[in-house]
């Protein structure tokens, strides 16, 4: 279908069935000269429609200069930005900015398709890969495979969880390709460039209980054995912004050990790190046969310039009495570790 010249503008719209009505010609004049045009289209939940008169022929405007004859009449104005505002409720959601949608279009463009923030599917229990289940992606079948889309919607539904539910299908996210890079992209917290030789420990000039290693010879470990390989590891680690330094462990042509050192006491939890890394040993206490126990003595100052380790009945959970090892192998107490 292509519209009057004058319009200067071509309009392809497939359908089976187009209904033109209040079309008027020179031939058959009508009291109402505007055009408009209705598709019926083969797939159920779309429509569009042409609004006659926007945005209207070149004019002049009253500074001389060239533009649309629409921009004299606000009602049609209005009107307009109305239409437009419920076409893209429909078609991406009534969440989406017009400069979010531009946003995502630009990175689409730039960067490559993953950037669509997910994608729609339109199985339902009669028609997926396990009958009698809508999908879900993180149900697996029973040689622990993924539950798989048959029925993908169309690309554009993947914008937003309101537009795919428009066309009657479920929206999943797709990985943040956007996020990772933000994140790996993040300045480092230590100064690569120029390493100090030597202990951490003795630089800091403090004993350091809090810390999490790797060996680059581990089969897990997925970096490089480089500075940067390093850094990698230490970024991936729960809690990257507590940390306060990096030590390395290398040869003449090879880094063998990453450390990463967290502030005393604010060592995440084991369950959060990678297979690959290793924590410190735990806190201990050193005990004899008859029920005695090393420790600090009571009412200890951690200020001191001499602490006192005395013999003590046994009390595993008292800190006095339990000791930590630190990043270079001293054993120093729980109660006081930075003596």
């Amino acid at each position: 279908m292509e519209k009057n010249s004058e319009w200067g503008q071509k309009w392809n719209v497939k359908s089976t069935d187009i209904v033109q009505t209040e079309i008027s010609t020179s031939d058959t004049p009508q009291p109402n000269a505007n055009q408009t045009w209705i598709p019926r289209f083969v797939e159920v939940g779309y429509d569009l429609g042409i609004h006659p008169g926007f945005p209207g022929t070149v004019d002049t405007c009253d500074d001389g200069e060239e533009c649309l004859s629409s921009v004299h009449d606000g009602d049609l104005a209005k009107e307009a930005m109305h239409i437009c505002d419920e076409s893209m409720s429909f078609l991406v959601g009534s969440q989406l900015s017009v400069g979010t949608l531009k946003s995502i279009a630009d990175s689409l463009e730039n960067d490559g398709l993953d950037r669509m923030p997910g994608y729609c599917c339109m199985d339902v229990a009669t028609n997926s890969e396990f009958f009698g289940y809508n999908f879900d992606p993180m149900v697996n079948d029973t040689d622990n495979s993924p539950m798989e889309c048959l029925n993908k919607g169309l690309w554009h539904l993947g914008i937003s969880d309101e537009a795919c539910e428009n066309a009657g299908g479920q929206w999943f996210r797709t990985p943040c390709v956007t996020l990772q890079e933000t994140i790996d992209g993040r300045p480092s917290r230590f100064d690569l460039d120029n390493p100090i030789q030597g202990s951490c420990q003795d630089n800091f000039d403090r004993l350091e209980t809090a810390f999490v290693s790797a060996s680059t010879d581990h089969d897990n470990f997925p970096y490089e054995a480089t500075l940067d390989g390093c850094h990698e590891f230490c970024r991936v680690l729960p809690d990257y912004a507590r940390q306060i330094g990096m030590a390395l462990t290398s040869s003449s042509d090879k880094i063998h050990s990453c450390t990463c050192l967290y502030q005393n006491g604010t060592l995440p939890s084991r369950e959060l790190m990678p297979s690959y890394a290793t924590p410190p040993p735990p806190k201990f206490t050193l005990m004899n046969s008859d029920g005695m126990a090393l420790g600090l003595r009571p009412n200890i100052d951690c200020n001191d310039d001499d602490l006192t380790v005395e013999t003590q009945v046994s009390d595993p959970n008292n800190p006095r009495q339990q000791f930590q090892i630190t990043q270079d192998g001293r054993i120093v107490s729980v109660r006081c570790p930075e003596k």
